[in-house]
């Protein structure tokens, strides 16, 4: 006998699934979502084993998928399926409140919207100009019937040297595919508010995608570039067909 549900739940509630054998397939879960689980042995009314410890399994992402980085451990964004490629800066780190630098970067995160929240950020105190680093995703399952997506995702560029960042999907084959890019400082003082960027993205249905950010350096340590809460989505009905939804300004 299994009762499963989402973490947290007490043994003996959640929903039952039961099986004859050591092994059993559960339907109808929701992509992206880690579940826990407990198991007994029902040998009839009134003989039953007590409820195993707590186990925890999570389904492969799918669309909608959203990450906030709250969860990550702050420095290297290496976890639940994210990494990154350099080594040294520039990089892209996760982080809360402000970053290392001083008049460059955010002072909270987009989330929460406080100095505790997290976000990922690309720390620009070393390297030089043209330098890049690349953050990519957990790969994303998009269903056959997904032809059209939107990506979003908030944004902070504060500071005198902010480069630019590109996004991009990867689809099956390993081909990266230009979504949108944004250049230079876009938030003239450090507390202005984050903005959104939104972008309509087509032909991945029936494939496993990541999303990739490329961060790259400007002039100066003064160019530290923050992103947060990453949202690949259905757009709505009235957005479709309408190929960039909302392109931020350059320069």
């Amino acid at each position: 006998e299994i009762r499963y549900g989402l973490p947290g739940f007490t043994a003996g509630m959640g929903t039952q699934v039961n099986s004859t054998s050591t092994s059993a397939t559960i339907t109808g879960l929701t992509p992206s979502t880690t579940y826990e689980f407990y198991v007994r042995a029902n040998c009839g009314v009134g003989n039953t084993s007590p409820w195993s410890l707590a186990g925890s399994f999570a389904t492969l992402n799918g669309v909608p998928y959203f990450q906030n980085f709250e969860l990550f451990t702050n420095g290297s964004p290496a976890s639940e399926g994210w990494f990154n490629t350099a080594t040294g800066n520039p990089q892209w780190l996760v982080d809360a409140g402000g970053t290392p630098s001083s008049a460059t970067g955010p002072n909270v995160d987009h989330t929460s919207g406080t100095a505790t929240g997290k976000y990922v950020f690309l720390e620009t105190s070393g390297g030089v100009a043209g330098v890049a680093d690349t953050m990519v995703s957990a790969p994303i399952a998009v269903d056959a019937s997904q032809s059209i997506l939107e990506l979003s995702f908030w944004y902070h560029f504060h500071g005198a040297s902010v480069g630019s960042m590109e996004a991009w999907i990867i689809d099956s084959s390993g081909t990266l595919n230009l979504i949108g890019t944004i250049a230079g400082q876009q938030q003239p003082v450090q507390t202005d508010p984050w903005l959104r960027a939104k972008f309509v993205a087509s032909g991945y249905q029936g494939q496993s995608v990541r999303l990739a950010f490329v961060g790259i350096r400007g002039a100066s340590f003064t160019g530290d570039i923050a992103i947060d809460d990453v949202r690949l989505d259905l757009p709505p009905a009235d957005e479709i067909g309408i190929t960039d939804i909302l392109r931020p300004s350059s320069g």
